[in-house]
């Protein structure tokens, strides 16, 4: 990917945002589309400020047009830590694990065991 992982997830939150504004009519575009454009990076890279001027910066966004932004960002940011999302990526790509020794104790059985005869 060109830019690293950051600037692709600025891309995805842009069109996020265009298509929840598109769905839900109400929402501006301009703040939905700052608001997914700064929170979906946001969600993984711990550079609130940084994203917030971003978007203010991109937008032309004044103090009380930033706000909702750095809320997103801090909600993302704060979900995605307390769910635990980047650790449990961060151990799916550091597992060596053997795909038939550890990898496969670890899966449940494929057959279930057959029913238990009950004699009278």
């Amino acid at each position: 990917m060109i830019g690293g992982l950051l600037f692709p997830l600025v891309s995805v939150g842009l069109l996020i945002g265009v298509a929840v504004s598109h769905f839900d009519s109400e929402m501006p575009l301009g703040l939905c589309v700052s608001c997914f454009m700064a929170a979906v990076p946001g969600g993984l890279a711990p550079i609130p400020l940084t994203l917030l001027g971003l978007a203010s910066v991109c937008f032309y966004l004044g103090f009380q047009q930033s706000m909702p932004v750095f809320v997103a960002i801090m909600v993302s940011y704060g979900f995605n830590i307390g769910v635990g999302l980047p650790q449990m990526l961060l151990k799916l790509s550091t597992a060596k694990l053997d795909p038939i020794g550890e990898a496969a104790s670890q899966c449940p059985p494929i057959v279930a065991p057959p029913p238990e005869s009950q004699e009278a």
